[in-house]
This record gives C-alpha cells, sequence and structure tokens, in this order.
C-alpha cells in the first residue's frame, strides 16, 4: 500500500516536471508585444520591427486578411504577390485588390507573409483620429497562422 502510494507521488511529480518543462520551453519561442488601445476604442495595435523598420500594426482579429499601406512599401523589400483576392466589406461590392509578399521575421524565424496592398500611404483616418500612423493591420490569417493570443487584460499580443 505505501509502495503504490509513494509510486502515485512519482508519478504526479514527474509530470509536473514535464508540464512546467513544456511551458518553459514554448514560452521560449515566443515573442510577446504589449499593445496599446486608441483612447476611444479598444482596438489593440502593437510596434513591431519589419526589416529593421519599426511598423504600427494595427491588432485586427476580425479582418480576414493582413493588409499593409503603401507608405510602408516604400521602406520595406518585398515581392508581387500573383494571387490578388476580391476585397469587400459591409456592402455586396466587391473590388479586386493586389497582394505584395514581404519577408519578415517571426519567433526567431525567417519567413514570407501575404498582405493586402492599401494604396494609402498610411491609414489616414487613424492619423486623423487618433493621432498614430497606422502602417497595416494584422488580420486573422496572420493571426491564426502564429497561434496568436491577444491578452486583453494584460495588454499582450503573444505569437507562439
Amino acid at each position: 500500500m505505501i509502495a503504490n502510494v509513494i509510486i502515485l507521488l512519482w508519478l504526479g511529480f514527474l509530470i509536473t516536471v514535464i508540464v512546467l518543462m513544456i511551458r518553459y520551453l514554448h514560452s521560449k519561442n515566443s515573442e510577446q508585444y504589449l499593445f496599446q488601445n486608441f483612447g476611444y476604442v479598444d482596438l489593440p495595435y502593437i510596434t513591431i520591427d519589419i526589416q529593421g523598420h519599426l511598423l504600427n500594426m494595427i491588432v485586427d482579429s476580425g479582418a480576414g486578411a493582413s493588409v499593409i499601406s503603401q507608405g510602408a512599401l516604400d521602406i520595406l523589400t518585398y515581392e508581387p504577390c500573383q494571387r490578388k483576392i476580391n476585397m469587400g466589406a459591409m456592402t455586396d461590392e466587391y473590388i479586386p485588390v493586389d497582394m505584395v509578399t514581404i519577408p519578415l521575421t517571426i519567433n526567431g524565424k525567417e519567413t514570407k507573409e501575404d498582405f493586402i496592398l492599401h494604396p494609402a500611404q498610411d491609414f489616414c483616418s487613424f492619423k486623423t483620429h487618433y493621432g498614430l500612423v497606422a502602417h497595416g493591420l494584422l488580420g486573422n490569417d496572420f493571426l491564426d497562422k502564429y497561434n496568436c493570443v491577444i491578452d486583453f487584460k494584460n495588454h499582450s499580443v503573444t505569437f507562439h
């Protein structure tokens, strides 16, 4: 009977150690960014380094695809994307939009990501209303691919 209790305690200890090791290794492969809110709305944005340039990116889990402004492309290396998509909003109208592929680094790994090209230099309404130059937005495609966790309580976005 005592041997069974000792075995169960030992197994519990081993499981705890394994879980802690997995959490530690998982946290080492994650990037966490603190985000700001726009004052009037809880729409978070983060400032990230893309190719050595600090860009303000809106974190928008309601957007189906990620978007980059022409102004940001003026300072980045990118490739035209062969894929085009039709973009629509709250209307039944869809317009074809160009896409670009941008090399970037996520969690220390080099990758390439597709972004919808927004023809303006920046997202003008955000600059006008909130005083922030927004260079683009990270949509659900990006957030899902990198298993992003948006933590409103701690104002952080973590890429896993």
